[in-house]
């Protein structure tokens, strides 16, 4: 993501209304620039790595034995969340690898995607290769029906309409658990409460509950301790961690910030500002249970989707 003006908007600018309009909190969203361009600055590395070692790109390559490597379409489409900015990254890789990609962003949070789309075209990607298409749900159907392959995030409905299509890759809402076992949970805590409320608590792999075998009430309460320390500001505060969201949503829907609302026991404070007063609810674990002695391995695993953009598009200080 260019540190200069893009479309009229600088870098600070920009994440600015990022945070306004989604209430992820500038030092996070800052922090998911900074991630973009990491990732942006890796891309042929990781190209590289995706690809099994005895492949190539090009059949007229194959010499002897080997395999060549191909994408399976030509036009990836997106349907984007607007839960936190880097996500976006996870279909830049696409355009490395040919495809075109047609981005449907959120309309929590559109300016990521605008951003980057700008920018692509400012580098030299045409019209036909990467574009943003704003449009209802039914239309988004309609785009990743279109599609030759399709990236779709959203909650229990969306991923219950596309689980079983094997030409659609659902990111669905997060499952991520903490299972706390046989060691001393105090040795484990600090990272079991990162695990809640890093990202500020608003990705799909932060951790959605907590099992315990063994003494759950007082993991509970030390966890409780620990969260409690957050600091609780407004989205635009320099020390902001949780995010927020508008004063009014006890008046109509509007988009969570995490999993579950919190629970009358465990009602957000207020912050400084009028306009926004309701704090992570998505970092207070949904539960924190006793669990007996596993019965089989647990075996607990991260896809994550590391991509990135061609090497020097992106210049970050």
């Amino acid at each position: 993501m260019f540190t200069g003006t893009v479309d009229g908007v600088t870098l600070e600018e920009h994440e600015r209304r990022v945070s306004l309009s989604s209430g992820v909190a500038l030092p996070v969203v800052r922090e998911a620039s900074r991630r973009i361009a990491e990732t942006a600055a890796q891309a042929e590395a990781t190209a590289a790595d995706a690809r099994p070692r005895a492949s190539v790109q090009d059949w007229r390559n194959v010499r002897d034995a080997g395999a060549v490597w191909v994408r399976r379409g030509e036009v990836l489409a997106v349907l984007a969340p607007g839960n936190h900015p880097a996500v976006h990254a996870a279909w830049l890789e696409a355009l490395g690898l040919g495809y075109r990609v047609a981005v449907r962003p959120s309309q929590r949070e559109p300016f990521t995607p605008h951003r980057l789309v700008s920018a692509l075209r400012a580098s030299g990607f045409g019209n036909d290769q990467v574009v943003l298409l704003p449009c209802d749900h039914v239309t988004a159907d309609v785009l990743v029906d279109a599609a030759d392959r399709a990236l779709v995030y959203g909650g229990y409905d969306v991923a219950a309409t596309y689980t079983a299509r094997s030409d659609v890759l659902v990111q669905g809402p997060g499952r991520s658990k903490v299972l706390l076992a046989q060691d001393d949970w105090r040795d484990h805590v600090g990272t079991t409460a990162d695990s809640i409320s890093g990202f500020g608590g608003t990705a799909c792999v932060n951790a959605s509950a907590v099992l315990v075998e063994g003494d759950a009430a007082a993991v509970a309460k030390e966890l409780a301790r620990r969260l409690g320390e957050l600091p609780v500001f407004p989205p635009l505060h320099e020390n902001a961690v949780l995010p927020a969201s508008p004063s009014n949503a006890h008046e109509q829907p509007q988009p969570t910030f995490g999993r579950r609302q919190p629970t009358p026991s465990s009602s957000p404070a207020r912050t400084s500002s009028p306009n926004w007063i309701r704090a992570a609810p998505c970092c207070v674990p949904q539960s924190c249970c006793s669990a007996g002695p596993p019965r089989r391995r647990h075996r607990s695993s991260c896809l994550s989707l590391v991509c990135g953009w061609f090497r020097g598009l992106v210049r970050m200080a």
